[in-house]
C-alpha cells in the first residue's frame, strides 16, 4: 500500500506497512470537520481525495457534545487516519454539565482509544 489506497479498520498497518507515497508531500490536517451534517454523508470520499493528494492524518474537531460520538464512531471506522479532538466551541451555547467534569472528559477521550492499545 503507497497512499493510493485508503486502509479501512480491517487493515492493520504496523511499522512495516508504508501509506506514504513518496512522489507527494506528506500533511497532517489537524483541525477539520467531517462530522457536521452537511459533509458527514461525503467523508469517506473526501479522505480518499485528501489522501491521493498526500493528507495521511486528520483531526476531527467538534464544537459539542453532540459531536462527540459521532467523532468517535468515524475514528473507529478509520482508526489509523481520523484522531478525534472531543471540543467545546466558545459561544455556540449551552453545554451539558458533563462538559465540566474532568473524569467524564477523561473516561470519554480515553475509550477513543481503548481498543488501538497494544495487547
Amino acid at each position: 500500500m503507497k497512499g493510493d489506497a485508503l486502509p479501512h479498520k480491517s487493515q492493520t498497518l504496523n511499522k512495516n506497512t508504508s501509506i506514504v507515497n513518496e512522489e507527494k508531500l506528506s500533511l497532517f490536517n489537524y483541525h477539520c470537520h467531517l462530522q457536521v451534517p452537511r459533509i458527514r454523508h461525503a467523508y469517506p470520499q473526501l479522505i480518499q481525495t485528501a489522501l491521493d493528494s498526500g493528507v495521511l492524518r486528520f483531526g476531527i474537531n467538534g464544537v459539542s457534545e453532540k459531536d462527540w460520538e459521532v467523532e468517535k464512531k468515524m475514528s473507529e471506522e478509520y482508526p489509523n487516519f481520523l484522531i478525534p479532538c472531543f471540543g467545546l466551541y466558545p459561544g455556540l451555547g449551552e453545554y451539558d454539565e458533563k462538559c465540566y467534569d474532568d473524569q467524564v472528559l477523561k473516561d470519554y477521550t480515553w475509550s477513543a482509544y481503548i481498543d488501538r492499545l497494544p495487547q
